[in-house]
């Protein structure tokens, strides 16, 4: 398994990721119309290959020889109000594909992320998480983030609450 930055080769793999990822994730607790809605809106190929000519985007991967099997996006320079930094870095997506959760993918690309964000000289990396997704919420505070606000995510015509975690970036 290697860890690197995407190229414009991986733009495809990420869009089916995304897009199945997503729904794993929340598709048992949202309409499915809005869901679909959803998916179609943020995961093409357009979306995501904007982000990757985006100087303050990384999309990191996790490459299993060839197959790409999890994606984390940072955003440097991102920012909402309770975060607190200098110079901030949002983890806007970690995704791993289903099949290889518990295999410390998650971790590798959060570490990863991390690590790209201090390089940038970020102070704090961030995330907003879903309220009702108690296992990432769990995951993050395992690897040290704390709860420091809440924010709306529109989902459609709905209006969803993402509590705000950070992680202090200790530089060096």
């Amino acid at each position: 398994m290697t860890i690197r930055s995407a190229t414009e080769h991986d733009v495809a793999a990420l869009v089916d990721l995304g897009a199945q990822t997503f729904r794993d994730t929340y598709g048992h607790a949202n309409d499915p119309a809005e869901l679909a809605a959803h998916i179609a809106e943020s995961y093409h190929e357009p979306v995501i290959s904007a982000a990757l000519r985006d100087p303050n985007v990384t999309y990191l991967v996790a490459d299993d020889a060839g197959r790409i099997v999890g994606f984390a996006k940072l955003v440097v320079g991102s920012t909402e109000e309770g975060i607190e930094a200098r110079r901030p870095a949002e983890l806007n997506q970690l995704y791993v594909d289903s099949s290889q959760h518990g295999r410390g993918l998650g971790r590798a690309l959060l570490d990863a992320c991390a690590d790209r964000a201090r390089a940038e000289g970020c102070d704090v990396l961030w995330l907003g998480v879903w309220e009702r997704n108690p296992n990432a919420i769990g995951f993050y505070e395992r690897l040290g983030f704390r709860k420091v606000g809440t924010h709306v995510f529109r989902f459609g015509s709905e209006l969803q609450t993402d509590l705000l975690m950070a992680l202090p970036l200790a530089m060096g």
